[in-house]
């Protein structure tokens, strides 16, 4: 500001030798430069007042962050994820053969990962209309029994216990549905295009 004020006091000092004040160039620029510092100093004491403000104001949020952070209650950790199981997998959890549900793959809704075959337990629940609701979902393979003889004696074709029946009925009932729906779908398609 200095040199504002040397500039606005040579001007001044011009300004009194000029004939006429009110038209002289000198006398308006020192004016101008006047009102310029005066306007200065009201921006920086509002600048000041701001600031100080805003400290307030930081130092208020800080401390109302800090008493939520000591009010907040841990949460649990979320939910693990499940993840996709493969075709041995779901056909251990249906108690269907591998082959079986390899053929009827696309129909229960499997989706392929590069060269694997995989399902959402979800999907499959919902697929086989609950059939495996009663059982928990795990991803670890089956525990088999050991074989008997009397077992393998007694007839060439293993009967398939109880639950694996009614999986394999219910199983072949969604196969039907969706067998059902193609021919409609088929049989619509050639009607609109005769």
């Amino acid at each position: 500001m200095d040199k504002f004020d040397d500039l606005a006091r040579r001007l001044r000092a011009r300004v009194d030798l000029s004939a006429n004040r009110e038209r002289s160039l000198d006398w308006k620029a020192a004016d101008a430069i006047e009102q310029f510092r005066a306007e200065n100093e009201a921006l920086v004491a509002e600048n000041k007042r701001l600031d100080a403000e805003n400290r307030t104001l930081h130092k208020e949020k800080r401390a109302s962050a800090e008493e939520a952070e000591q009010q907040v209650e841990p949460q649990e950790a979320p939910p693990a994820l499940a993840r996709a199981l493969d075709l041995r997998e779901a056909a251990a959890l249906l108690n269907v053969s591998y082959s079986t549900l390899f053929t009827h793959k696309e129909a229960m809704g499997f989706f392929q990962v590069g060269s694997q075959w995989r399902i959402w337990p979800e999907q499959l629940r919902q697929r086989t209309s609950g059939s495996t609701a009663s059982k928990p979902v795990t991803t670890e393979a089956p525990q088999q029994r050991p074989r008997q003889q009397a077992d393998v004696k007694r007839s060439p074709v293993p009967q398939l216990p109880m639950s694996a029946r009614r999986a394999e009925a219910e199983l072949n009932k969604i196969f039907a549905e969706v067998r059902k729906k193609r021919t409609k779908r088929t049989a619509s398609k050639t009607k609109n295009g005769a």
